[in-house]
């Protein structure tokens, strides 16, 4: 769940960044559609989690359950680590 909260939360906050950066100073004007979904994005990163508060889940789930978890690759049972 974590690494599909940090995926969507960092491509709308890309997203976000470029249309800004399409639109330049009326970009930022609040009555303006693409400022309040760039305030709404900025909130929506600091509920969620940082991305470090993320990442540090992410790494944690890696460790205890393998790669495969996020990959859907198994390790081999022939290479070590593998379930022989």
């Amino acid at each position: 769940m974590s690494a599909v909260k940090l995926f969507c939360t960092e491509m709308v906050w890309r997203i976000c960044d470029q249309a800004l950066q399409i639109q330049g100073g009326h970009g930022y004007m609040m009555d303006n559609p693409v400022a309040l979904h760039y305030t709404s994005v900025r909130a929506e990163r600091i509920v969620k989690g940082t991305r470090e508060i993320q990442k540090v889940i992410i790494g944690g789930q890696i460790k205890k359950r393998g790669i495969g978890v996020y990959t859907g690759l198994m390790a081999h049972p022939n290479m070590p680590g593998g379930n022989a």
